[in-house]
C-alpha cells in the first residue's frame, strides 16, 4: 500500500508521492493569537497541574523508586508508576495537545517540514550526531561510567581478551579469587559467557581509544539506517520524522549510553533489513553477500533474535516479485538461487562462531552461555503464566519506554507500508517470539532490553500510523487534521520529558551512585594501583541496580584497581592476606563490604596479618556510612 504523508497535505499526487507539502486550512491556522491566548494558557496550566498530581501521587509509592536487581517480574511499584502515569500523563497530554493545537505551532512546524525535506540527509546526520553526544554525556554524568547490568562487565572483559589476540584469557593462579558473574573460570583460562560479536565491537573502540564513544556511535549509525530503511519502506517524510523521533526515545538514548549488546544487535538487524531491501531493488552477488554477512554478524552478537529473523528474511525474499513483476513459484525459485552468496556469508560467520565455541568450551556446538548454565541457550517453554509474564512485561514496559508517552503504541497498529510488509512486521514478531522461547522479564533500567532491537521499527510504525490517522481525520472533514495529530505527538513527548524521564533518570542515578561509592572511598584514601577484596559492590538487597559485582581483572592483571573475591569461610581473611602478599605485594590492599546497615572499608596491614580463624562475619559491622 502506498505510504501516507506524515502529518501533512499534498498539493497533488497520490498519497506517499514526493510532492510539495502544504498545511491544511491555513486561514483557520492564521487567526490572531491574541484572541485565543487565555484559553491556550489555561490548557497548558491544566497540563502542568496534571504533571504535578502525578508526582504528588508518587509520594505514596516511594517516589516511584523501583526495585532493581532482585525481582524477576515487573515490580508492584513499577506497575503503580505505569498506572498513575497512564492516568495523569494522558490527561496532561490531552490538555497540552489542546493548547498546542490552538497555538498554531504545529502548523508552522508542518510548513517548515516541507522546506527542510530536500535537505533530509544533512538534517538526519546532524540529529544523529547530537543523539550520540547526548548518550556520551549521560554515560559520563548520569551513569558515572558505571554499568547498569553485570553483563556489561563481561562484554568488556571479553573485549580486553580479544585485544590480546585471544578468545580465552590466560589462566590465573588461585583462580577462586577471580570468580565473577558471567565469567567462566577453568584451567584453560577465563572467558565471558556471551557471543563474540559485541565484544569485538567494544574491542575496536578500545583499540581506537574511544571506548566510551563506540556504543553511542552505533546509535548514530542506527539513526541513519532508520532513515535509509524508512525511505524505502514508507517515504522520505516518514523516514525523516522517524529518525528525529528515534533520537528522542528514552529507551533508545539511555540504552546507547550503556555498553550492553542490544544496540549492536539492533544495528545488525537494521543493516540486515536495509541489505535485504537493496537486494530486492537490484539483485547482485555483492548485495546478496552483504545480506549474508549482516545476518551472520547479527548471529555473532545475539544468536537467538537473529536466528528467528532468518526465516522471515528468507520468506520475504522468496515472495518478492522478480524484475518482470511476477511473484509466482518460478520467481521464488529464481530468488532462492540468488541467495547463494548470502548463504555463503552466513556460513562463514557460522564457522567463526563454531571455532570460537570450540576454543572457549571445547565443543563447536556448545557456546559459553551453554557451558555456564549447563544446558541449551533455549529454555523449554515454561508455564502459561511464565510466558504471559515474559510477553506482557516486555510489552507494557516498551509501551511506556519506547517514546516516554503514556501510550507509545497508540499509532503503531495504523502503520501502512509501500512495500516489505512481511519483512517489517515479521521482524517485530520474531523478536517478541524470543520472549516465549527464553521467557524472562528482568533488567529494565533503561527499558526492556530483550526487545530493544524493535525500537527503530516501532518508531517508524508510529510515524506512519500517525500519518494514517491524520488522513482518516481529513476524510471526516476534521479541521487541521495534521496539526491535531502532531499536537498530540508533541504534547506526549513534552509530558514524557517532564514526567516519565525524570523518574527513570533518578532510578539510574541512584544505582550508579551506589556502585561509584567504592571508587570514591579509594580516591579519598589516595589509593592507586590497589588490590580490593570485595564480593559485591552493591548487595542485591538494596534493590537499586542490576549491577552488583566488581569488574573482573583484565587478562593482563595490570589494571589500576584489581578487584578479587574475599573467601567467606573461617580463616578467609588470612587466606586473602596470603594471596595479597604472594601475588600483589607491591600494591596497597583494601577490604570492601556492603551491608544493609552500611559499608565497611579499610586498608589491610602488610605487617599485621589477621587472626587465623577470622572470617567475613567478623567484619560485618559497618565503619563507614553508605
Amino acid at each position: 500500500m502506498a505510504g501516507l504523508p506524515p502529518l501533512c497535505e499534498h498539493r497533488s499526487g497520490a498519497p506517499g508521492s514526493d510532492t510539495t507539502l502544504q498545511t491544511h486550512d491555513a486561514s483557520d491556522a492564521s487567526r490572531s493569537s491574541s484572541s485565543r491566548w487565555p484559553l491556550t494558557a489555561l490548557c497548558f496550566a491544566l497540563s502542568a497541574l496534571c504533571v504535578e498530581a502525578f508526582f504528588r501521587t508518587g509520594e505514596q509509592y516511594g517516589d516511584y523508586l523501583f526495585v532493581q536487581g532482585r525481582v524477576m517480574t515487573v515490580d508492584e511499584t513499577e506497575l503503580s508508576f505505569f498506572a498513575w502515569y497512564a492516568l495523569w500523563g494522558s490527561l496532561a497530554t490531552g490538555f497540552a495537545a489542546a493548547g498546542l493545537y490552538r497555538s498554531g505551532l504545529p502548523d508552522r512546524l508542518l510548513a517548515e517540514l516541507g522546506r527542510v525535506q530536500p535537505r533530509a540527509w544533512p538534517l538526519v546526520c546532524g540529529v544523529a550526531l547530537v543523539c550520540a553526544c547526548l548518550c556520551v554525556f549521560l554515560h559520563d554524568n548520569l551513569m558515572l561510567q558505571q554499568p547498569v547490568a553485570d553483563d556489561e562487565l563481561a562484554y568488556r572483559f571479553e573485549a580486553q581478551t580479544l585485544l590480546l589476540g585471544r578468545v580465552v584469557s590466560p589462566p590465573v593462579p588461585d583462580s577462586s579469587f577471580y570468580q565473577n558473574q558471567f565469567i567462566i573460570t577453568s584451567p584453560r583460562g577465563r572467558v565471558a559467557q556471551y557471543p563474540v560479536g559485541h565484544p569485538a565491537v567494544l574491542a575496536v573502540g578500545m583499540a581506537l581509544h574511544m571506548g566510551g564513544w563506540i556504543v553511542p556511535l552505533l546509535g548514530l549509525c542506527s539513526v541513519l539506517l532508520t532513515f535509509a530503511v524508512g525511505r524505502r519502506l514508507f517515504d522520505v517524510r516518514i523516514a525523516l520524522l522517524a529518525a528525529c523521533l528515534l533520537s528522542l526515545s528514552p529507551q533508545f538514548v539511555l540504552t546507547h549510553a550503556t555498553q550492553l549488546s542490544q544496540p549492536t544487535s539492533a544495528l545488525a538487524l537494521l543493516f540486515s533489513l536495509w541489505a535485504q531491501l537493496r537486494l530486492q531493488d537490484r539483485p547482485s552477488v555483492g548485495r546478496a553477500a552483504l545480506l549474508g554477512l549482516a545476518l551472520g554478524f547479527a548471529v555473532l552478537v545475539r544468536p537467538m533474535p537473529a536466528l528467528l529473523l532468518l526465516p522471515v528474511v528468507l520468506l520475504a525474499q522468496l515472495t518478492a516479485a522478480d524484475a518482470e513483476g511476477a511473484a509466482d513459484l518460478r520467481s521464488a525459485g529464481r530468488q532462492l538461487v540468488r541467495l547463494w552468496p548470502a548463504a555463503l556469508g552466513l556460513g562463514l560467520c557460522a564457522l567463526l562462531l563454531a571455532q570460537v565455541n570450540r576454543l572457549q568450551s571445547g565443543s563447536a556446538s556448545m557456546s559459553g552461555y551453554d557451558a555456564m548454565h549447563g544446558g541449551s541457550y533455549v529454555k523449554s517453554l515454561g508455564s502459561g503464566s511464565t510466558m504471559a509474564n515474559s510477553i506482557g512485561g516486555a510489552f507494557i514496559r516498551q509501551n511506556f519506554w519506547l517514546l516516554g508517552w503514556p501510550l507509545s503504541f497508540a499509532f503503531v497498529p495504523f502503520a501502512r507500508l509501500r512495500r516489505g510488509s512481511l519483512l517489517f512486521w515479521g521482524a517485530i514478531v520474531a523478536v517478541y517470539a524470543y520472549r516465549l522461547l527464553v521467557p524472562k522479564t528482568v533488567v529494565a533500567t533503561t527499558g526492556p532490553v530483550y526487545v530493544f532491537e524493535l525500537v527503530p521499527l516501532l518508531v517508524l510504525a508510529t510515524v506512519s500510523g500517525a500519518a494514517t490517522i491524520a488522513q482518516r481525520l481529513r476524510q471526516l472533514s476534521v479541521p487541521r487534521a495534521s496539526a491535531l495529530v502532531l499536537s498530540c505527538a508533541l504534547a506526549a513527548s513534552g509530558v514524557g520529558l517532564c514526567s516519565f524521564v525524570p523518574v527513570q533518570l533518578q532510578a539510574i542515578a541512584t544505582g550508579a551512585s551506589a556502585r561509584a561509592r567504592i571508587y570514591q572511598l579509594l580516591e579519598q584514601a589516595r589509593a592507586s594501583r590497589a588490590l580490593v577484596f570485595a564480593n559485591e559492590l552493591v548487595i542485591s538487597q538494596r534493590g537499586v541496580t542490576w549491577s552488583y559485582f566488581p569488574p573482573s581483572p583484565s587478562p593482563t592483571l595490570e589494571d589500576e584497581l584489581v578487584f578479587v573475591r574475599l573467601p567467606r569461610e573461617p580463616g578467609g581473611l588470612l587466606t586473602a592476606h596470603t594471596f595479597w602478599q604472594r601475588h600483589y605485594p607491591e600494591r596497597r590492599a583494601f577490604l570492601f563490604l556492603d551491608t544493609l546497615d552500611g559499608v565497611r572499608f579499610e586498608e589491610l596491614s602488610a605487617t599485621q596479618p589477621p587472626p587465623p580463624t577470622a572470617s567475613m562475619d567478623e567484619i560485618a559491622t559497618p565503619t563507614a556510612a553508605p
